[in-house]
């Protein structure tokens, strides 16, 4: 399996978790621990700028629907 093949597989299941569950990963869940840890390593390389660009778009992608299932309080 190449990386890229493992980085497509990561991205789904941390897609799958989100659209199952209706909620990002918990860091405090030892399961889930590895997407979290999977998206911080991602949200790193990509703030570096060493992220690959086919890589770029599908991780936008998961952020804008992380950034969906936020939680907001009733004044906002």
């Amino acid at each position: 399996m190449t990386q890229d093949e493992l980085w497509d597989q990561k991205w789904l299941q941390y897609m799958q978790f989100m659209h199952d569950n209706h909620r990002c990963p918990s860091k405090y869940a030892p399961e889930e621990r590895n997407m979290i840890n999977w998206a911080k390593h991602n949200r790193k390389v990509r703030n570096k700028g060493l992220m690959k660009p086919s890589r770029i778009s599908k991780f936008k992608q998961l952020t804008d629907e992380a950034i969906k299932l936020h939680r907001t309080n009733q004044y906002g």
